[in-house]
């Protein structure tokens, strides 16, 4: 089915090095689309399954995609993207057969995906450098700013694959996973989705989290490897429903990442599911694992609350956030990486690469951490600005653009305050144009609304309106004082 895909996207002029891009929720047509698209040596975007049409057509345009896969669900968000947005599209192909069928309303093709499927012929031979070619470009905000294409060679992919696979991952044909988290995430795409199809183990993919479906799935499916995030940890620790479906006993392991993962949560989820808990550090720019707990210490507490050991084939040297000085055992500074599977670097961004690698070739994680004598690394805080949302990551400079294009809005910042069901929220500081006083908290929120992700959006409980933004002299927004702001009312709250 890849070979067949991969024959039908040359049929209709995509070649090597052209971009398409998948705009899908979790299915089994997700790997075709994508090997397919990879085995022709074109580069593949993947894009957020929630976005809005605004959304969907910037990273259309800048990681220059000509062609668009795209969920029948979905459709409408692409065509708007095009119409209302400028996506510079030359054809679509839906997952849902009706849907291209019934649309003649566009100004490009739309096929349904099948006609990919029935060529017959055999796809053209791609030849290229895999340490140089681009085969995926997520997007990623990095350590700060708008988000950014993020290239990953196929060595890059490949590399991270196998070295996941070498000591910390042992998954086998009795293997059976369950794809909730989204393949549109590079953890997901690879944890979840190559490194299964390179061990021959079944994945039961899921397009969103519904709790009953997603306990009668593990139920069911007798699903031996469950990859989650921080808070489907918390509903499986909590939820009264689980009761329902326990005992699972063929589930041996929580693998838990995309944000961190506190001990006491890890301790009840351990003891509720009797199962083996443990959890992997990485990013999108390094494909993304770098750390993971080793098979032999999930069950153990004294590997509780850390991201894991370092992954074959890879540096990573702690350093401070003052000086740069390379620290010690136990100290704690910010996580620098380098190995086969950290990206090629940002599209079409020098300026962002040039402030993520170090003189020694290192990628700057933004991330604090340290590590203790047994090798176990600890992730401890983040010098970045990215807000964690449920795992996703929401940058605050995306949703001040967004608030400044608003005629009653004369300036805004963005911080991440905690939130006891999604781990973050944004909350949004924002100062009121002149002869607009009477635009509300409410205003805010909806102004947002429909111009960004659902779990990006601001409720009106987190717009606080303020005199002015703090900001450094050269301008840059002290974010810092607005969260020592936000502690100290907590702290006050709390005594």
């Amino acid at each position: 089915m890849i070979k067949s895909v991969a024959a039908g996207l040359a049929a209709r002029g995509l070649g090597q090095g052209d971009v398409i891009g998948i705009l899908s929720p979790n299915c089994i047509e997700y790997p075709i689309a994508l090997h397919g698209a990879l085995l022709l040596g074109c580069k593949v975007t993947t894009l957020n399954s929630l976005y809005t049409p605004f959304e969907v057509a910037r990273q259309l345009k800048d990681a220059g995609a000509t062609q668009l896969i795209v969920a029948g669900p979905l459709l409408e968000t692409a065509k708007l993207a095009i119409t209302n947005e400028g996506a510079n599209l030359t054809r679509m192909y839906t997952l849902d057969a009706a849907a291209a069928v019934a649309d003649d309303s566009s100004a490009i093709a739309i096929e349904p995906f099948s006609v990919l499927l029935a060529g017959g012929a055999p796809p053209p031979a791609a030849i290229f450098d895999p340490a140089t070619h681009v085969a995926v470009i997520p997007y990623s905000s990095g350590t700060s700013g708008m988000p950014k294409g993020v290239e990953l060679t196929h060595r890059n992919v490949l590399a991270n694959v196998l070295q996941a696979k070498a000591e910390h991952v042992q998954l086998s044909t009795e293997d059976t996973l369950v794809g909730v988290l989204p393949f549109f995430h590079i953890y997901g795409l690879t944890v979840i989705l190559n490194i299964a199809l390179a061990s021959g183990s079944t994945v039961v993919t899921l397009p969103k989290f519904e709790p009953e479906l997603f306990l009668r799935v593990l139920k069911q499916h007798h699903v031996t490897v469950a990859h989650v995030a921080p808070p489907l940890v918390g509903f499986l620790a909590k939820h009264p429903a689980v009761e329902k479906v326990l005992p699972l006993p063929r589930l041996r392991e929580l693998f838990s990442g995309a944000a961190p993962l506190g001990s006491e949560l890890e301790a009840e989820v351990r003891a509720r599911l009797k199962c083996g808990v443990r959890q992997g550090y990485g990013m999108t720019e390094t494909a993304p694992a770098t750390h993971v707990v080793p098979v032999a210490s999930m069950h153990a507490n004294d590997a509780s609350g850390s991201v894991g050991t370092l992954l074959p084939g890879m540096e990573c040297k702690i350093v401070s956030t003052e000086n740069g000085a390379v620290l010690g055992v136990d100290q704690r500074g910010e996580l620098c990486l380098k190995g086969p599977n950290v990206m090629k670097g940002y599209l079409n961004r020098p300026d962002a690469n040039a402030e993520s690698f170090d003189a020694d070739g290192f990628y700057r994680t933004g991330d604090v951490g340290y590590v203790d004598s047994k090798g176990m690394y600890y992730v401890v805080d983040r010098v970045k600005e990215l807000i964690k949302v449920k795992g996703y990551q929401v940058p605050p400079a995306e949703l001040e653009a967004v608030l400044l294009g608003c005629d009653a809005i004369a300036d805004a910042a963005v911080i991440g305050v905690q939130c006891p069901k999604s781990g973050e929220q944004p909350k949004a500081y924002v100062v009121r144009q002149v002869g607009h006083e009477s635009f509300s908290e409410v205003d805010v929120a909806a102004f947002l609304h429909d111009k960004v992700a659902e779990y990006k959006r601001i409720v009106p409980e987190l717009v606080e309106f303020v005199k002015a933004v703090p900001k450094s002299a050269a301008g840059k927004i002290l974010r810092k004082e607005l969260r020592a702001m936000e502690e100290a009312r907590s702290a006050a709250k709390a005594a």
